[in-house]
């Protein structure tokens, strides 16, 4: 796993201000929270609790997998490591 200076994690961070969150879900982003699930549900039956599951590693895991988003297949760790490389690039 490739890492990013925490400089640049701050820029990435400045860049993409506050969280926002959409109340409006169609019919493919909800496929794709259910995909997400399905690929979680098996780490959390590997832990006694919920809360002694590594979300780190299980984030990590499930970015590295291979997903859709409009129509095209992606690694979503690797989609984020290259937006952030571009934005370290600058204008």
């Amino acid at each position: 796993m490739r890492q990013c200076a925490d400089a640049l994690i701050a820029k990435a961070d400045a860049a993409l201000g506050p969280a926002r969150f959409d109340v409006k879900t169609d019919r493919s982003v909800l496929a794709s929270m259910n995909i997400a699930l399905g690929d979680l549900v098996p780490r959390v039956h590997e832990v006694r609790h919920v809360l002694e599951l590594d979300a780190l590693r299980a984030s990590q895991e499930l970015n590295r997998r291979p997903t859709r988003a409009h129509g095209e297949w992606l690694r979503p760790g690797r989609a984020m490591g290259e937006r952030v490389a571009l934005l370290a690039a600058g204008p």
